[in-house]
């Protein structure tokens, strides 16, 4: 695959999937049962019993708006409620246990969303940003059922471009350079690497997802999902459903990068 310098974005906003559970997890699991719960439609909220109760009617209306946009693009909704945890800035690195660089966390294996709420209501387009983000990756793992996987480039892409507020395009970008990276490496769990390469890693995953959606569609994508949830691995999938190889797609992919950054787009 060729090589192709690119600008990053400075303020990127990093949420991630988590895919490990360390010690303080559970404890904190714990923890969080003697949180005051309040229910929405779709979602169950936890929350500490002083936490104000206007950031959680806040975050509930942020959720349900989710639940009908995003499901409307992936054609999923879950059968049961979602459990959301709201923590406090200081509380949420012990209750989560992710890397310092995540700004919120979707933990499949105790199946909730975490937040940090500290700030929330003056910037609230923070706070749809990362509810929507890991309301897709809670999505995605509901959706797999235990029986498929979807590499985290895709994962992480879905989640930035469903969120209603992705990072800038390329076009946009005008700091320093740094390479890409090859979507194969980024197939497995990132919750190790350290701030700079995730920045690059979901500036990768950001720009091959949005290839795919505006190549394919939608449509090819939730095709794409649907055989991963049977099981079918991402490269036989994406043979079947698009008709390429997992490396064609990547090629294709910078390709069509290298053309726009040679004219200026």
């Amino acid at each position: 695959m060729s090589r192709l310098l690119v600008s990053i974005l400075a303020g990127l906003v990093l949420c991630i999937s988590d895919q490990r559970l360390p010690v303080q997890v559970v404890e904190a699991g714990t923890a969080e049962e003697t949180f005051v719960s309040r229910n929405s439609s779709h979602f169950t909220v936890q929350f500490d019993g002083n936490e104000d109760h206007t950031v959680w009617s806040r975050v509930s209306e942020i959720l349900e708006d989710a639940y009908r946009d995003i499901g409307r693009h992936l054609t999923y909704y879950p059968a049961k409620p979602i459990i959301v945890v709201l923590h406090t800035r200081e509380t949420f690195r012990d209750a989560t246990g992710g890397p310092a660089w995540a700004d919120g966390l979707y933990d499949p294996l105790l199946g909730r969303i975490k937040i940090p709420t500290q700030g929330a209501l003056t910037d609230q387009a923070w706070l749809t940003r990362i509810l929507r983000h890991e309301y897709v990756h809670a999505l995605v793992h509901i959706r797999m059922d235990g029986r498929g996987s979807i590499p985290t480039w895709l994962n992480e892409g879905l989640a930035l471009q469903l969120a209603g507020d992705p990072p800038p395009d390329f076009d946009t970008m005008r700091h320093s350079r740094v390479p890409l990276i090859n979507l194969n490496k980024l197939d497995g769990p990132w919750g190790g690497f350290p701030q700079p390469l995730a920045h690059i890693a979901y500036l990768s995953g950001n720009s091959a997802t949005k290839y795919f959606i505006d190549r394919y569609g939608m449509q090819k994508v939730r095709e794409v999902l649907e055989a991963l949830a049977t099981g079918q691995p991402f490269p036989d999938a994406m043979q079947d459903r698009l008709a390429i190889t997992y490396e064609q797609f990547q090629q294709r992919w910078i390709d069509e990068l290298n053309a726009k950054l040679k004219a200026g787009q």
